[in-house]
């Protein structure tokens, strides 16, 4: 199965190739000088036919994982992801869960359109795994939650990087300790003359700061 190439790329041969049956590891060296990138199982490891389709088209295909192949020898598992590339974590990344459920890495699958991992009886969410494994995935995900956030503390962040200032720069009427737990929520109540210098500092008026 050759899966569709990604737009705006002009990859020579013949792009990407996945290979959903098993293969044999000594034909790699020869795929991997026709494609330009592949992903293989030595187990079968991948998604259902038609879940496997759904994927491969989804836009947030590379947040979703296709299969998994387990080794042994190693102790980690490499996971396709749906834009054909692949992450390698190891075995102690599944932690005994709260229930005592362990994971059986023999039984290793994925399901759920590519959401989630099955070890046996043991399951962990693949939104998981990538966060802890994947560098660019974890800061696009914490910016997306930062800009979902709509506290007071959130919004003072906001605005506070869109004039580009710093915490410092609210010093010595408001410390910088100060503006970063009003920031993070620690604060409930915030004087008056505090909120009236951050507006000022932020060339905004009080009851605006919220709106950001």
């Amino acid at each position: 199965m050759v899966a569709k190439k990604p737009h705006g790329l002009a990859p020579p041969s013949l792009g990407f190739g996945l290979f959903i049956h098993d293969l044999d590891l000594k034909t790699i060296p020869a795929l991997s000088s026709f494609f330009r990138r592949i992903a293989f199982s030595m187990d079968g490891g991948f998604l259902p036919t038609d879940e496997l389709v759904e994927v491969l088209d989804a836009e947030n295909r590379s947040d979703l994982f296709i299969g998994g192949s387990v080794n042994d020898v190693t102790e980690t598992i490499t996971f396709w992801r749906g834009n054909m590339t692949s992450l390698t974590v190891s075995f102690s990344t599944f932690e005994t869960s709260g229930d005592g459920t362990e994971p059986e890495f023999d039984k290793c699958a994925v399901i759920d359109c590519g959401q989630t991992v099955q070890l046996g009886s043991y399951e962990a969410a693949v939104d998981a795994i990538l966060y802890e494994h994947d560098p660019e995935y974890r800061r696009r995900i914490s910016k997306k939650r930062l800009e979902e956030d709509q506290s007071f503390g959130a919004s003072l962040r906001r605005l506070r990087k869109q004039r580009g200032l710093r915490r410092e720069d609210f010093e010595p009427d408001v410390t910088a300790k100060t503006v970063a737990r009003i920031e993070q929520g620690k604060v409930t109540r915030i004087q008056k003359k505090t909120l009236s210098i951050l507006a000022n500092r932020l060339s905004v008026e009080p009851e605006e700061i919220a709106t950001f």
